[in-house]
């Protein structure tokens, strides 16, 4: 299967160029994607962390990239290739994350591809700004475009330099801010021009579902092929990018501040904006008054109950489209009229004998209302961008209906991220519009991408995905682990001294769900000597209950005699999770966290940080939540009969596959995972957890079963691991065998001390992935 040097591999018609003998599961990985990519079709793509996902996504990218250039090149004849020819200009590859540490990691696996593609890293200035003053200014923006138009940033002078020293050049955001600093040139602005002519741009992918991001960022997707990593909460962010909440008190500076400009500068542009938001802030304003004199939280409406209302307020699409269109143009004259002021600062007059604007040659004071105005411009334009949406009607169905308008009061704690003070807590009344349907925003993803692959490290259950994202994925693919299935121990428990367990919300509350979860904690600390033991809840309400039970009781005491015991806490996650893995390396620790919180996803426990991961119950959204409700409504309203409530069981089981995750991180780790529900038991339960999970699960009737069989196994492992005895897993072996770019034993010895069970699941790999070979050709060779 390879060439001389061991570096190429025949996948699906193409020769995939790859640093090591691959894996089984990356070849049916690359397999799957290249199909995707020759059918111009898109593909759900899950593989669970240590498979090499992303050293696999990029190989076949950048192979399927290069040859599809080729042949295009092959296509257009010495005669055609005049000016007037197609551009042989290799389709641009997207490949985006969920962070900024994510995007660096998939850097790192870029190095070790034999070919060195153009690349850019697209970043904000908040992560590339090297300028001493700026980088650290609460209005880095508008600071950055000040200097920038004032001519005044060195940096910005110097970014040519940067561009030429990288080009060609694989480097993260921290890499080229360094390089930036060093030689004086701009990062932010140098990464910009090099996405331009990048064959491959990394980048969070609010970059790319954003649409105000995705402008201002002049990302282009026209035939671009789009990989989208850990895409587990893709559907959320698409619903986040097309909704707005915006505090009715600055609804009400907005309409102050365009009221201002308007009767100082251009009241053309201003006075509209100004009449719309103060028409919007005083019916707001209303609504919350009664709100608040009869004691109801909130108040929500469809976007067909409340268009009548817009009408009224002189807010339509065609309103809406024309103040956008003001909004550009304020925006161009302030940036004009930056220019104008400088100009006055250094000559005295205007550029080539222009007399500056009245702005540009007021007082001081007018410089105050400039920044005021830019201030208020982007929530304004937000917004308004959102309402635009919800009024489109793409292939004349309006996108109303998928949407939500709201009132409700939103705790101050809340806001403090976003810059706001103090400490009291309180309600602050807020306009919202939210979007239930993440199709709006990624629609202008898919159609004009070539492809979109959408990667995981669980996507299970992969059903929804194209109800929620309204595009199809016909080709999918959720492998097996590479770890040896007797590095996993899997079990659920139902029951424990005599108690079923069921945490529901009702169940949760009572003190003998409390009591039997506190007692059967203990003993799973009991029976793991050494490393960490990572018990996710459901909810941060449940960890609360747990938490004052437990410590009333004295069972927390209990657990911390054996183990300390560390709690999530809001805000304060980092300093929690560096005690728990200092103590779970040295000797044993264990974290109770929240699934759906920072440790949940994101965070790499390897090896000792979690030899026990325990989920107790499923993570429903909270069904108070107005928003959540908002949305199991519309998906109510709009699916067929008998697939209600799928979103609100879907959004559970993807929360819990991820922290279910944690559990094992590499090839040679290993750790327990233990499912405390009863509801776990349920055959369309245990259908919804990933592959790898359902490959080695094990039922039990209650604690007493699988305890001991945990602590056997937490005794037995770490001696097969460190002496290479453990078996090989699906997909390990599956070319020479043995490690990858190793030869391998020969077949025969691979079946030596191997069970039956565990000889099939390679065969099944192997089988899955001849067949889809065998079936590529046969359709290449007869044409369909």
């Amino acid at each position: 299967m390879t060439n001389e040097e061991g570096q190429r591999w025949p996948v699906c018609g193409h020769t995939v160029a790859f640093p090591t003998q691959p894996y089984g599961v990356q070849l049916s990985l690359m397999s799957t994607m290249l199909r995707a990519l020759d059918s111009q079709q898109n593909a759900l793509l899950s593989a669970p962390t240590g498979c090499g996902k992303t050293l696999a996504l990029l190989s076949a990218a950048l192979s399927w990239q290069g040859q599809a250039a080729n042949a295009k090149s092959r296509s257009v004849g010495p005669a055609e290739a005049g000016a007037g020819a197609p551009s042989t200009r290799r389709q641009r590859v997207f490949y985006a994350s969920r962070t900024h540490g994510q995007v660096s990691q998939v850097v790192a696996e870029l190095k070790r591809l034999e070919h060195t593609p153009r690349m850019a890293v697209l970043a904000s200035r908040a992560q590339y700004c090297v300028h001493p003053d700026v980088r650290e200014s609460p209005s880095r923006d508008a600071d950055c475009d000040q200097l920038c138009k004032q001519d005044a940033c060195s940096f910005a002078q110097g970014k040519k330099g940067l561009i030429e020293l990288m080009t060609g050049t694989l480097h993260d955001v921290e890499e080229l801010a360094g390089v930036g600093e060093l030689t004086g040139g701009c990062p932010y602005f140098a990464a910009r021009s090099m996405a331009e002519d990048a064959e491959v741009v990394l980048c969070p992918y609010q970059y790319l579902i954003d649409p105000l991001v995705r402008g201002a960022m002049n990302v282009d997707l026209e035939g671009a092929v789009v990989i989208v990593d850990e895409a587990h909460n893709i559907e959320n962010a698409c619903m986040e990018a097309a909704s707005v909440e915006v505090p009715l008190e600055d609804l009400d500076n907005a309409a102050v501040r365009l009221e201002e400009e308007a009767s100082f500068a251009n009241p053309f542009l201003y006075q509209p904006l100004s009449e719309a938001f103060r028409k919007l802030h005083v019916w707001a304003q209303r609504v919350w008054s009664t709100l608040s004199r009869d004691g109801t939280p909130h108040i929500t409406w469809t976007g067909p109950e409340c268009i009548g209302t817009f009408e009224n307020l002189g807010i339509t699409a065609d309103a809406t489209a024309q103040l956008l269109g003001h909004i550009e143009q304020i925006k161009e004259k302030l940036r004009e009229e930056a220019d104008a002021a400088q100009e006055v600062g250094m000559h005295g007059r205007g550029r080539r004998g222009r007399r500056p604007s009245s702005r540009a040659r007021g007082a001081g004071g007018s410089q105050g209302k400039a920044e005021g105005i830019k201030s208020v411009l982007p929530m304004c334009e937000r917004l308004l961008t959102c309402l635009q949406m919800a009024f489109d009607s793409p292939e004349g169905e309006s996108n109303l209906r998928h949407f939500t308008f709201a009132i409700f009061g939103k705790s101050s704690e809340e806001f403090r991220g976003a810059g706001r003070r103090g400490y009291q807590r309180y309600d602050i009344p807020c306009f919202a519009l939210w979007c239930n349907w993440g199709g709006v925003a990624f629609r202008q993803v898919h159609q004009p991408a070539h492809s979109v692959l959408l990667a995981s490290g669980t996507l299970a259950p992969m059903e929804g995905f194209e109800t929620e994202l309204g595009c199809k994925f016909p080709h999918r693919i959720d492998t097996p682990h590479v770890v040896p299935r007797d590095q996993v121990y899997a079990s659920v428990i139902p029951a424990h001294n005599g108690h079923d367990i069921v945490a529901t919300y009702k169940n949760v509350g009572t003190v003998a769900f409390k009591d039997v979860i506190g007692d059967l904690l203990k003993q799973v600390v009991s029976s793991c000597k050494s490393g960490g033991v990572i018990v996710f809840v459901a909810s941060y309400g449940m960890l609360a209950q747990l938490r004052e039970r437990w410590a009333a009781t004295g069972l927390l005491a209990d657990v911390e005699s054996l183990a300390p015991c560390f709690m999530e806490q809001r805000g304060q996650m980092d300093d929690v999770i560096g005690l728990y893995r200092k103590h779970a390396n040295s000797s044993r620790a264990v974290l109770i966290a929240v699934a759906r919180g920072k440790a949940s996803e994101g965070i790499d426990f390897r090896d000792a940080e979690c030899r026990v991961c325990m989920c107790v119950g499923l993570p429903f959204p909270s069904i108070t939540d107005p928003k959540v409700k908002s949305k199991v409504a519309h998906n109510d309203a709009q699916a067929p009969l008998g697939q209600k409530g799928s979103w609100y069981t879907h959004q559970a089981f993807r929360a819990m596959n991820q922290a279910a995750g944690r559990c094992i991180r590499h090839r040679k780790d290993y750790g327990a995972l233990i499912l405390v529900d009863s509801r776990f038991q349920r055959p369309q339960n245990v259908a919804m957890l990933p592959r790898w999970v359902q490959s080695c699960l094990k039922q039990s009737y209650s604690s007493s079963e699988v305890l001991p069989e945990l602590e056997d196994f937490l005794a037995t492992v770490p001696s097969l691991v460190g002496a290479g005895e453990t078996t090989a897993c699906c997909g390990q072996r599956l070319a020479s065998g043995g490690e990858p770019g190793a030869g391998g034993p020969k077949p025969n010895q691979q079946l030596v001390g191997r069970s039956r069970p565990e000889i099939q699941a390679d065969v099944d790999v192997l089988c899955s992935y001849i067949c889809e070979e065998l079936e590529w050709e046969a359709q290449h060779i007869t044409g369909q």
